[in-house]
């Protein structure tokens, strides 16, 4: 997702040059061209992903069952100074929870990129995140609700470790088809209870405020608590399961179902890193 969306495409033709033949490299800038796949390949993770999750609950909204994702992530440092990462989410599931009822199949997809900084005291990032639908239409009451229309947003966080406890505040701004502001506070902790097996915990408040909803202004917030377990099949793969519950206190003035609801549940992953 983020300069990220560049950083992704620098990454990709950077990868796809290592498939250039010898003889179409001349000699004399033959080494500089080897020593930079090398440091891209050090400098650079790569890691693969595939998932399912029983709903998809995004932002205290049920939008639908039965989630499928897959994606890319990247990440690496700058000799600037700075961590950055990019990425491609792509998720496919069954509207039923924004339609209040048996809705259509909805495929979205998800590019994201951004920049952190460690401070010291701190660590700030900033980055972008466009969400887009192929239906772009969804199956709900109003058009002006993120789940039916593509659009994009500004990202900036900061985070900060006190001893075992992983705190961070992020702040969604949308600059594209929503007036709305979206905002969350979490607090986590991650402990290895083998080699193999980490265990992490995380519990948080978020807000979401103004996002033009069908009756003007609106906004609710929920809290959230999770719980998952990753187990490292090697150096290479782990499988991750989570189990999670969300609970609000609904939206002021929503037109859209299933924000006023307590939701229940989880999901199971694997990734493969390079």
């Amino acid at each position: 997702m983020r300069n990220k969306t560049i950083m992704a495409i620098v990454a990709s033709a950077a990868c796809a040059g290592t498939s250039l033949a010898k003889d179409e490299i001349s000699e004399d800038i033959a080494p500089s061209y080897t020593n930079s796949v090398s440091t891209f390949t050090e400098n650079v993770d790569v890691s693969f992903f595939v998932g399912y999750d029983t709903n998809y609950i995004f932002r205290g909204t049920d939008f639908g069952n039965d989630l499928y994702s897959f994606g890319v992530d990247l990440s690496g440092s700058s000799d600037l100074g700075f961590d950055w990462y990019a990425g491609v989410w792509r998720g496919s599931y069954n509207n039923d929870g924004l339609s209040g009822g048996s809705g259509p199949d909805e495929d979205e997809t998800d590019i994201y990129g951004g920049i952190s900084k460690d401070l010291g005291f701190v660590t700030v990032s900033a980055g972008i995140l466009h969400f887009s639908f192929d239906s772009n239409s969804g199956d709900v009451n109003t058009e002006n609700f993120i789940g039916s229309t593509d659009t994009t947003e500004l990202v900036f966080g900061l985070s900060k470790s006190v001893g075992p406890i992983d705190l961070a505040f992020t702040w969604y701004e949308d600059i594209d088809a929503f007036d709305s502001t979206y905002i969350e506070f979490t607090v986590g902790h991650s402990r290895e209870l083998s080699d193999k097996l980490t265990l992490n915990l995380e519990a948080g408040w978020s807000n979401y405020d103004d996002f033009a909803g069908a009756n003007g202004d609106e906004a609710y917030s929920f809290t959230s608590v999770s719980a998952g377990i990753d187990y490292a099949l090697n150096d290479n793969m782990t499988l991750s399961s989570y189990i999670a519950a969300e609970f609000t206190d609904g939206a002021s003035g929503t037109n859209t179902p299933n924000t006023t609801d307590d939701e229940i549940y989880g999901g199971i992953s694997l990734s493969f890193s390079l």
